[in-house]
């Protein structure tokens, strides 16, 4: 099974997806909204100047639209990469781009952190989808998502240990529109009463 490894010439990506593992995770409305102020204070960033080139012209592509959210999967896979971090396999489920999760990467300490990247609005609020299983990353859409992943899926294993070791985190990641910094914020969905 794979696990991701720190790149010791980068430490920004790592220090933001450290600080994930021990914070105490954001809380989402009941329906999934993240509201801009959280995004901005609760998690981390990675400056836009610290970016590879390629990847500031990737922001710059993101900031112009990115209404499917292709781009920012395809910037948040090429952060983690630089930065040492292998994505586990099998997170995606019959071959569609959007079935299940857009990233997930696991710790040597066993912490899997499943990450969902998303479209700010100018304000930097987001908002996770829904589906007959509740909001998307709420503990009952991860369950819906790992019934549809093949058994022997990298991702379905790595998560289904961590959720029994409760060493399962959260997060969402995208790009503030008025400063080109990637934000990078540790939630939990907070159940519906």
């Amino acid at each position: 099974m794979g696990v991701w490894v720190h790149n010791a010439d980068c430490c920004e990506v790592n220090q933001v997806v450290d600080k994930t593992k021990t914070l105490s995770p954001a809380s989402t409305t009941p329906s999934g909204r993240i509201s801009g102020k959280l995004m901005d204070t609760h998690g981390g960033l990675v400056e836009k100047r610290k970016l590879s080139p390629q990847q500031q012209k990737m922001v710059d592509e993101i900031m112009k639209g990115d209404k499917g959210g292709e781009k920012t999967e395809k910037l948040t896979s090429s952060i983690l990469k630089d930065s040492g971090y292998k994505e586990l396999a099998g997170a995606k489920y019959h071959g569609g781009s959007n079935k299940g999760f857009d990233h997930v990467i696991q710790d040597t300490d066993g912490t899997v952190i499943i990450i969902d990247s998303k479209q700010l609005a100018n304000s930097g609020a987001t908002k996770l989808g829904t589906s007959n299983a509740g909001v998307q990353l709420s503990t009952p859409a991860i369950e819906a998502v790992l019934e549809q992943l093949p058994s022997n899926s990298e991702a379905k294993i790595a998560i289904l240990k961590a959720m029994r070791l409760g060493k399962l985190k959260t997060a969402v990641i995208g790009v503030d529109k008025k400063t080109g910094n990637v934000l990078f914020t540790p939630f939990t969905v907070k159940p519906k009463k």
